[in-house]
């Protein structure tokens, strides 16, 4: 099953010549795991940006089964990015003023399902005796797992996963990406950016992008 497709997408930003993403085909089916590398300022970061619907492009075309995602109207995209894309970002994305719990319960109302078990969520991901701190608390490994945990929750359908280990030791970075590959199903698929080679390797489809051009490994 076919989830995503880019025609022809660029992306040049104003007062600028160059395309900082080049002229781009790509195809992103259910049940699979990608991975993108380059290093930064080669484009990666906006790819990611115009597959979660967060940034047109200059030209081109961003489908989701079918669908041209930037014909919809704002709030349509909101609600097609609140079900279907998940996205690790980089930076930490939590309310602050709310616990660990509360912004999963927020996260969860947004998703696909709302009897997502958030006990079972936090459990996987260590943060039982984190679950009642508000994240000005955690120190960034617990962050990183804790916006994990709120992404995953809502069942995304595109998981777009941008660095996703940073902040985590050894034994959570294998933990956090074994867990977002068991996320995939024939209606899933995982988008990965790194700048590991553990992590993009095991990934069955493997792309390098340098500067603004994306080639398939």
């Amino acid at each position: 099953m076919e989830l995503m497709r880019l025609e022809g997408v660029s992306k040049t930003y104003s007062g600028t010549g160059n395309p900082v993403l080049k002229t781009t085909d790509f195809v992103v089916g259910g049940g699979e795991y990608l991975s993108i590398e380059g290093v930064s300022g080669s484009g990666k970061s906006t790819l990611l940006f115009i597959l979660g619907g967060l940034l047109s492009p200059t030209t081109g075309k961003v489908t989701y089964k079918g669908q041209d995602i930037y014909s919809f109207h704002d709030r349509e995209l909101s609600e097609w990015r609140g079900k279907c894309v998940g996205y690790l970002f980089q930076n930490i994305q939590m309310a602050q003023a709310l616990t660990v719990r509360e912004n999963m319960v927020l996260a969860r109302k947004l998703g696909n399902d709302k009897r997502a078990d958030i006990d079972e969520m936090i459990e996987i991901l260590g943060l039982e005796e984190e679950a009642g701190k508000l994240p000005g608390h955690l120190s960034g490994g617990q962050k990183r797992r804790a916006m994990t945990g709120c992404v995953l929750i809502r069942r995304p359908r595109i998981i777009l996963a941008d660095e996703p280990t940073n902040d985590l030791d050894c034994e959570w970075a294998e933990k956090v990406m074994e867990f977002l590959q068991k996320q995939i199903d024939p209606e899933k698929a995982l988008i990965l950016v790194t700048h590991d080679p553990r992590w993009s390797n095991t990934a069955a489809v493997r792309y390098s992008i340098s500067d603004g051009q994306m080639t398939r490994r």
